[in-house]
């Protein structure tokens, strides 16, 4: 089965449940739906018409350089990280694609708050180094297990659009210890020289 139709089908089998949170935003104010909740199913919505779009996009759109640390911020917010913040802005900048960049880090970033959950802990760092920008989100929540692979928990998409990107993906993860992911971006595409 190709990613296309790995992705027809995964759509497939989540229309009915984000059917029903498009419903339940289509409420009245009044209806008992805090605004936090109808922002996030509002969110979810939006995420699943895109969910084709890593398909056909093919290898990701042009590099250009991108400020993750500003990215990052931007994420963070959206998401409601719950812990620190720590970003190395003198090395924060890569070359990626905006789209492909910003759907990978919201989807680690929520993937970390529900592993926290209630009254745990997120925290995001993005380093600098010679050859390329380090993101690593880190929870205290349960682990995934020994064993992580880029494949499960939700991460598929994620690696497809960081090897879009020319960049990679890491998983640590410890039973009730929690989970770092780390997510490597290139400082410059992939067939450009060393800066002088």
């Amino acid at each position: 089965m190709g990613c296309r139709d790995e992705v027809a089908q995964l759509k497939h089998d989540l229309r009915q449940y984000v059917a029903a949170g498009e419903l339940l935003t289509r409420m009245p104010d009044d209806a008992g739906l805090t605004p936090d909740v109808r922002f996030r199913l509002e969110r979810l919505v939006r995420l699943f018409d895109g969910m084709g779009e890593l398909v056909e996009m093919g290898t990701g759109g042009p590099g250009r350089s991108v400020d993750v640390s500003e990215l990052v911020r931007e994420c963070a917010e959206v998401v409601g990280v719950s812990g620190g913040l720590c970003t190395d802005h003198a090395g924060s900048v890569a070359t990626s694609d905006p789209a492909l960049l910003r759907r990978a880090l919201v989807n680690v970033m929520a993937n970390a708050v529900r592993a926290a959950g209630d009254g745990g802990e997120v925290t995001v760092t993005v380093l600098g180094r010679a050859d390329d920008a380090v993101v690593e989100v880190t929870d205290d929540g349960a682990g995934i297990g020994a064993v992580a692979t880029v494949s499960g928990q939700g991460l598929m998409v994620v690696n497809q659009a960081l090897r879009a990107c020319g960049g990679s993906l890491a998983i640590l993860s410890t039973p009730d210890r929690g989970t770092t992911v780390r997510l490597v971006l290139p400082r410059r595409a992939a067939g450009e020289g060393a800066r002088r």
